[in-house]
């Protein structure tokens, strides 16, 4: 790896940000095609480079996240976006206008086919909560001994490569997903505090006399209650955000690059201080599994104890 400059405290400017982000790409990127022999048809890349330069990658992309997350907390913080209008319909229904759902996966696969590139998942800005899954039972039977991968085995070198080609296209795109992001998140907020207000309207009224706007099937607030449901409560959550560092194993991977290493602490801290001020902090880590001592809490307004 090359030797870093000399390290100078980040600037906070999106643009400025925006502009060592891209040094940092290209220069793992360099770095990459030095070790990829592509005098062949497919690009091959011991396995042992593969598995450092990927870590390297996961650097970049969680800088890239933070940095995005950053925009978006400013958007919402300065009044600089609005709420998204509510797409009403459920995700994952096709278009009824357009080709069924079948036809379309067959099109992209033959696409990617007759294209010869590697195709990458959509790059992911945000991490949902997810709940400890429980462990598949063993069927019985050994499991069959696997040797340990041949770090000098040559691998496809494509995968690697379409990483660093997709952080170059997110990186320019880095406003417009903040900007979206952040609509969405509004959306989500507004149609929560709606669905609120029609639970203390039900619980002042009784379901006989509360407005039709609020129970209707079909009514706008129906719909933006069912939209809450359907999104995660906070738009804007990102796991490793719960510890104000970055995680250890991707500081760890850049002690040879002060200047990088000084931005991604940096950008670490500017996403979650960022998001907490916007009214989207990540909150309690899920995994911590802590009591949530309820009888200590102040009732909500309108419960009155006995």
């Amino acid at each position: 790896m090359t030797e870093a400059s000399a390290y100078t405290p980040p600037s906070r400017a999106p643009a400025d940000i925006a502009a060592r982000l891209e040094t940092y790409i290209a220069r793992h990127e360099r770095h990459a095609r030095d070790h990829v022999d592509d005098t062949k048809d497919t690009p091959k890349i011991q396995r042992g480079f593969m598995d450092g330069l990927l870590l390297h990658i996961r650097r970049l992309e969680h800088q890239m996240r933070c940095f995005i997350l950053f925009l978006a907390a400013e958007l919402i913080e300065r009044g600089l976006v609005k709420p998204q209008s509510l797409n009403l319909r459920p995700r994952g229904e096709a278009d009824p206008a357009g080709p069924s759902i079948i036809i379309r996966r067959q099109d992209r696969e033959l696409r990617v086919a007759l294209s010869g590139k590697v195709r990458l998942s959509p790059f992911s800005i945000t991490t949902p909560v997810i709940e400890g899954k429980s462990r598949r039972k063993s069927r019985g039977g050994k499991r069959p001994y696997t040797l340990m991968p041949d770090r000098f085995e040559p691998v496809d070198a494509r995968y690697l490569l379409a990483r660093y080609g997709r952080l170059s296209r997110v990186l320019l795109r880095a406003d417009v997903l903040a900007e979206r992001l952040a609509g969405r998140a509004l959306t989500v907020k507004m149609s929560s505090r709606a669905q609120c207000s029609a639970e203390r309207c039900l619980a002042d009224t009784g379901p006989e006399t509360a407005p039709a706007l609020v129970s209707g099937p079909g009514s706008a607030l129906h719909n933006s209650v069912m939209q809450s449901v359907r999104d995660d409560n906070n738009p804007l959550y990102l796991s490793s955000l719960h510890s104000v560092l970055a995680p250890e194993e991707l500081w760890a991977s850049a002690d040879k690059l002060e200047d990088e290493r000084g931005d991604l602490t940096s950008l670490h801290l500017m996403a979650s201080e960022g998001l907490g001020a916007a009214g989207f902090p990540p909150g309690p880590d899920p995994r911590l599994r802590l009591p949530e001592f309820d009888r200590w809490k102040p009732p909500r307004p309108g419960v009155f104890l006995l």
